[in-house]
């Protein structure tokens, strides 16, 4: 079953209480469809990663799908992806959810660093608790995830 789906709102933090930096996550997407030498080769197609279900589980038995593409819709903030289910048990899984009328949720599998927020002035700005605020900043995006 071949999907297209956004797999992240980044105009807001997501449910680990990450935000994500615009301009690094352009670059970690960019890198993510070009750079072939860090892709998963599979016969004569590049740039497909294998997609969990469950994140993350880091198990073979758990991989259900293919990441084929991944795009930033800037203007939306928006990270969409094109995945495809695999005949495996889990992809098996996802499509009968699927067809049921479940509709997944995705979480981009990401490697980066976290920095303290700062204002125009240089000052770290505080969350609602009084800590500072975290932004992500991607360096590579290692996978799309099947979520609940």
């Amino acid at each position: 079953m071949k999907l297209e789906a956004r797999i992240m709102d980044f105009s807001k933090s997501n449910r680990n209480g990450r935000v994500y930096d615009a301009a690094m996550l352009q670059q970690a997407v960019d890198a993510y469809n070009v750079h072939g030498d860090k892709m998963v080769h599979m016969g004569d197609r590049d740039n497909l990663f294998a997609g969990e279900l469950s994140h993350p589980s880091n198990t073979l038995s758990d991989v259900c799908g293919k990441v084929e593409n991944i795009s930033i819709d800037v203007s939306n903030q928006w990270l969409n992806a094109k995945i495809e289910t695999i005949p495996t048990p889990a992809g098996q899984t996802v499509d009968k959810l699927i067809t049921s009328g479940y509709c997944p949720h995705f979480a981009p599998r990401m490697v980066g660093e976290y920095k303290d927020e700062t204002d125009d002035e240089g000052h770290v700005i505080l969350d609602e608790s009084g800590r500072p605020k975290k932004v992500f900043y991607p360096s590579e995006i290692v996978s799309v995830d099947f979520v609940r």
